[in-house]
């Protein structure tokens, strides 16, 4: 993996959390960021303590793990999403952790449950990790 890329670890049976995938895929232009479900291989073997848990997204940056809201405004940031982060740097980090939290707990309730992984396309294959 190319040592400027993040690796998103999320949540693949998670309907909101392919749909999510999905809009990093088409806004990250760079390509700038690889993908790895929480219930796969690189997870297991590289985040274990997290990755029991998939109520979180992850993102692993420059040898740094993030986790929660941390990691999607580090994902804003790699994107150059500047407007959006500071929309979301108007919120104190533990009100975008109670919200994310909140939405953790109901997002299977909100947006259904896959019976599995989506697979990606051939010309996505390359960004995807097991």
């Amino acid at each position: 993996m190319p040592e400027d890329c993040g690796l998103v670890f999320f949540d693949g049976v998670c309907s909101f959390c392919d749909g999510f995938i999905r809009w990093l895929l088409r806004a990250d232009k760079r390509h700038r960021l690889r993908f790895s479900t929480l219930q796969g291989e690189t997870a297991q073997a590289l985040i274990p303590h997290l990755a029991s848990e998939k109520k979180s997204i992850v993102l692993i940056w420059k040898g740094q793990a993030y986790v929660r809201s941390a990691a999607l405004m580090q994902m804003l940031q790699i994107l150059d999403m500047k407007v959006l982060k500071a929309f979301f740097r108007l919120l104190p980090a533990g009100m975008r952790d109670g919200a994310y939290d909140w939405f953790a707990r109901n997002r299977y309730r909100l947006f259904g449950r896959k019976s599995h992984c989506t697979l990606p396309s051939l010309s996505e294959r390359a960004l995807f990790l097991s």
